[in-house]
């Protein structure tokens, strides 16, 4: 079986409801091994997981559609510039936005770190520095 079939097989919760005022940005290129690890560690909690890829010739399209993400076709532009037209262009709503590589996944200490700030009025997150 191939990992977007994997992928699909394994959605049996229902996506987490209400707002964490927070949506995840994930850049990706040929991520069929990794993908399906990092969505399932943000597929209950984020308001909305965009995935910005660069022509993948794999199953990743099949495992982000499988997860319910949206998909993005977007050439590569380097790193600090594929994040950058990703702020410029998706229809992110929510205040807050984390970008997570392929390869990583938010651990469930995180996940409440994160959200701990994300679902606070922005006037009430103290700013770092």
């Amino acid at each position: 079986m191939t990992q977007a079939g994997a992928a699909t097989r394994n959605l049996t919760k229902p996506a987490r409801t209400g707002r964490s005022n927070v949506e995840i940005i994930i850049p990706a290129f040929n991520e069929e091994i990794n993908l399906p690890h990092a969505l399932e560690s943000i597929r209950e909690w984020a308001d909305a997981i965009y995935i910005v890829d660069s022509g993948s010739t794999d199953g990743t399209r099949q495992i982000a559609e499988a997860y319910g993400a949206k998909m993005v076709d977007r050439p590569w532009l380097g790193y600090a510039a594929q994040k950058n037209w990703a702020l410029d262009n998706l229809p992110v709503k929510s205040d807050w936005v984390f970008f997570l590589d392929a390869d990583e996944a938010i651990t469930p200490e995180l996940r409440e770190e994160i959200l701990a700030i994300t679902t606070r009025p922005v006037s009430d997150v103290p700013t770092a520095g």
